[in-house]
């Protein structure tokens, strides 16, 4: 089986981004965030080594990976190999 590649929509990323950005500020330092972006990491392994493990949702085609206090939805292309993050 082709390993797959974890590919983020843009507007994951920015919502990714904002996040991050909202706790540095909260907190006035960068543990958290970084902590989070080692969370997030992780868990997008996982997604990639194994993209079925995580709960279907009712949108057609949509899993959910809940990560602490956030979820990380996806899709999982057989097309291409890709697991796409949105």
């Amino acid at each position: 089986m082709a390993e797959r590649t974890v590919v983020w929509t843009q507007t994951a990323v920015t919502q990714r981004r904002e996040i991050l950005k909202y706790w540095a500020k909260r907190n006035g330092s960068l543990r958290y965030p970084q902590k989070l972006i080692k969370l997030i990491k992780r868990r997008v392994e996982v997604i990639a080594r194994n993209p079925f493990a995580f709960m279907e949702t009712t949108y057609q085609g949509t899993r959910v990976s809940a990560l602490s206090h956030f979820s990380i939805f996806y899709k999982v292309s057989e097309l291409n190999h890709n697991c796409i993050l949105g």
